[in-house]
């Protein structure tokens, strides 16, 4: 079923982005050596980089201060709470990413950097995929039931903003 409200319709389209970052990066570190061209490793890291501080962190933060208090008092809390949970530990994984590209990234491909790089960025990559298709089954279908087009077009503004 396709999203029906604006902010699923938003959040859908950021897991499907999210989920082709997170297969790229885990393709990319799923070696024992980095086997990629320089210039794309460099690329790819610093899209990673991009989208932890401009997409998944204020998406996060969106659910988190928005979406979650409204499962809450339509009796969704277990869901709230269960997502609100995996932030956390995704959250801490995006820091770790992002400090170990930036060493990966200065070092210029040194071995140890990259054996510092490939736990994290394997990690990040599965459990943020998993948490967007965890998202995808059960927030998503659910925003649509419980968001008026009132909420809605609230919702986006404060998105915007």
């Amino acid at each position: 079923m396709d999203p029906q409200t604006n902010v699923a319709k938003s959040l859908h389209i950021e897991h499907l982005n999210v989920i082709a970052l997170m297969k790229r990066l885990g393709n990319a570190v799923s070696s024992p050596a980095p086997d990629i061209d320089p210039n794309t490793l460099t690329r790819l890291l610093t899209d990673v980089n991009s989208a932890i501080s401009g997409e998944v962190i204020p998406h996060f933060d969106f659910e988190e201060d928005t979406l979650f208090p409204l499962l809450h008092d339509e009796g969704a809390g277990d869901l709230a709470d269960l997502l609100a949970e995996e932030h956390v530990v995704i959250r801490e994984l995006c820091e770790a990413v992002k400090a170990t590209a930036k060493v990966f990234l200065a070092n210029q491909v040194s071995s140890d950097a990259w054996a510092a790089l490939k736990a994290p960025a394997t990690e990040l990559s599965q459990r943020l995929s998993a948490h967007a298709e965890m998202e995808e089954d059960g927030l998503i279908p659910l925003l649509d039931s419980l968001i008026d087009d009132d909420q809605d077009t609230e919702m986006m503004k404060m998105r915007a903003a």
